[in-house]
C-alpha cells in the first residue's frame, strides 16, 4: 500500500515507493536548466550555475514532489495494480457565496465546465478569449475564499474591474497585496507575484481556498514556482495562452499547474485574423554575442528609418502598437517618428513609469487619444486596447508565447475596427536573426495568418 499524503505538495514514504516509481519521478523532475546551457554557450565553463533543476527533495523518509504529478503517480499505481491511499491535506475553507453576471460565450462554457470536473490544471486559453471572466466565473461557482496571483499591476487592475463589473464583489472589498498594500479579502484577493516572493507565506497561505495564476507560463520562473508551492489550497487553476516556453522549461510550470485540462482553440474565438506584412532589412554584423547583436541592431540608423519610414506610411488613420523589448530603443524611435508624424500623438509605455503616468497614458490610448503607442514587454501581458489595429514588431525575438501575446493585441474586434496588420522586421542577412524569424513564422501560421512564401531569402 503507497500512502499518498497531498497539501502544498506531495509526501511519498520512501519505504513505500516501488523503485521504478521512485526511479521515473526523479528522473521527470531533472529537467537541463537553460540558465546553466547560456552560460556555456558565452564561454562561462566555470559557473556556478547548477546544471539541472531538481524539482523534487528527499528529506526525513519521504519523497517529495510537486503536486501536479498527480496524475502520472495514480496512472503508474493503476496500470501496475498497486494498492494506494490519498490523504488529502488540501486546504478548503467554508464556502462564500458569490452572485455573478457574466454570460459566458459557448466555448468559455466548455471550458469552465471542464475546469470544474477538477481541482488542479491548467486552460489554454488565446489572446481575446475572455480568461479573465473565465478565472472569475469559476471564482463565483468553486465558492472558496480565492487569491488570483499576476506579475503586472496592469493584470490586478483586470481582474478587480472585471469582478466589480460581473459580480456582487465590491472594489472596496478585494484584498489587494502589491502597489504598497497587504491586505486580505474574506472573498478575494489579487496580488503580484513580486510582493508574494517578499513576504513569509505563512502569514496568508490558509486565507485561500483556491489559488488562480495568470499568465501561467511564467511558473518555470524560480520565484513563481516556489511561492505557489507554498499555498495548500484545494483549487490550484492556472491559465494562458499558451504554455510552452521557448528555454523548455515548459515541464516546470505542468509539474506545479497540472496538466492541461482544457484548450481554446484560435478558431473558436471572435477575433480579427492579421494580415502579414514583411519588411525586408538590409542589418547584419560579423558578430554573434546576443548583447553585442542587439546593442548594433537597436543603434542601427538604416534600420530604424526603415521602420519610421514603414511607420510613417501606414500608421496615419489607424491606431499603432509599436513593440521594442529595449527602452533605449523606444526612445530612439519615438524622437524618429515625432519629427517624421508631427500631427499625430505619439506616448512611450514601459514598465518603468510612475504609477500615476502610466495610468495616465494607459486610459488615453483607451480613449483613442493616442495614435502610436510604444510599449515593452507590458504589452505582451496586460495591454488590453481593442481598437489597436497595426503592430510594428521591430526587435527579434523567437518565443512562442512571446509572439503569441503581441500578434493578439491587434486581434480584439472593436467597433468601427475593420482589419489589422502586423509589420515584421525581417533581419535576413544574420544567420540567428533569420532562424528567429522562421519560429516567428510557424508562429504566424498557427494563428491564422498567410505567410506568402516569397518572404523567405
Amino acid at each position: 500500500m503507497l500512502n499518498i499524503y497531498v497539501s502544498d505538495d506531495i509526501r511519498l514514504k520512501v519505504e513505500e515507493i516501488p523503485e521504478e516509481l521512485h526511479s521515473m519521478l526523479k528522473k521527470a523532475l531533472t529537467l537541463p536548466n537553460p540558465a546553466y546551457e547560456q552560460a556555456l554557450k558565452y564561454g562561462n565553463g566555470f559557473t556556478k550555475i547548477p546544471k539541472k533543476i531538481r524539482l523534487y527533495d528527499e528529506n526525513e523518509g519521504f519523497l517529495i514532489v510537486p503536486r501536479g504529478v498527480a496524475n502520472k503517480i495514480v496512472f503508474f499505481l493503476k496500470q501496475n495494480n498497486i494498492p494506494y491511499k490519498i490523504h488529502d491535506q488540501r486546504l478548503v475553507l467554508p464556502e462564500v457565496p458569490f452572485q455573478s453576471r457574466i454570460m459566458l460565450r459557448d466555448y468559455q462554457k466548455e471550458a469552465v465546465n471542464k475546469l470544474m470536473q477538477v481541482t488542479q490544471g491548467f486552460l489554454v486559453s488565446p489572446c481575446g478569449s475572455g480568461k479573465t471572466v473565465m478565472m472569475v466565473e469559476l471564482m463565483t461557482r468553486i465558492k472558496q475564499p480565492t487569491l488570483f496571483i499576476v506579475h503586472q499591476k496592469e493584470l490586478m487592475d483586470q481582474i478587480i474591474n472585471t469582478a466589480v463589473a460581473l459580480t456582487d464583489v465590491t472594489k472596496q472589498e478585494i484584498g489587494v497585496i502589491g502597489s504598497g498594500k497587504r491586505t486580505v479579502g474574506k472573498r478575494m484577493t489579487v496580488a503580484t507575484i513580486q510582493t508574494l516572493n517578499r513576504m513569509d507565506i505563512d502569514e496568508i497561505k490558509d486565507n485561500f481556498g483556491a489559488i488562480f495564476i495568470d499568465e501561467a507560463h511564467h511558473l518555470a520562473a524560480k520565484s513563481f514556482y516556489e511561492v505557489i508551492s507554498k499555498f495548500p489550497a484545494k483549487y490550484r487553476l492556472a491559465v494562458s495562452a499558451t504554455p510552452e516556453r521557448a528555454d523548455g522549461l515548459s515541464k516546470m510550470v505542468y509539474a506545479c499547474s497540472g496538466p492541461v485540462i482544457h484548450e481554446i482553440k484560435q478558431s473558436q474565438v471572435p477575433t480579427i485574423i492579421p494580415s502579414l506584412k514583411v519588411i525586408h532589412t538590409d542589418f547584419d554584423t560579423d558578430t554573434y554575442e546576443h548583447m553585442e547583436v542587439i546593442k548594433q541592431l537597436v543603434e542601427d540608423n538604416a534600420r530604424n528609418q526603415l521602420i519610421v519610414d514603414t511607420i510613417k506610411k501606414e500608421a496615419p488613420g489607424h491606431f499603432s502598437l509599436v513593440l521594442s523589448d529595449r527602452v533605449e530603443h523606444l526612445e530612439i524611435l519615438k524622437s524618429m517618428i515625432a519629427r517624421a508624424l508631427p500631427h499625430l500623438k505619439v506616448e512611450i509605455l514601459t514598465g518603468a513609469l510612475k504609477k500615476k503616468e502610466r495610468n495616465k497614458i494607459m486610459q488615453q490610448a483607451k480613449n483613442k487619444e493616442i495614435d502610436i503607442l510604444l510599449a515593452t514587454q507590458l504589452a505582451r501581458e496586460g495591454l488590453d486596447i481593442p481598437h489597436l489595429d497595426r503592430l510594428f514588431m521591430t526587435f527579434p525575438k523567437k518565443s512562442a508565447s512571446t509572439v503569441q501575446q503581441e500578434v493578439g493585441r491587434v486581434m480584439r474586434p472593436a467597433e468601427g475596427k475593420i482589419d489589422a496588420i502586423v509589420f515584421d522586421f525581417f533581419d535576413f542577412k544574420h544567420g540567428i536573426l533569420k532562424s528567429q524569424f522562421y519560429k516567428r513564422v510557424k508562429v504566424y501560421e498557427k494563428i491564422g495568418m498567410t505567410v506568402r512564401k516569397e518572404v523567405f531569402v
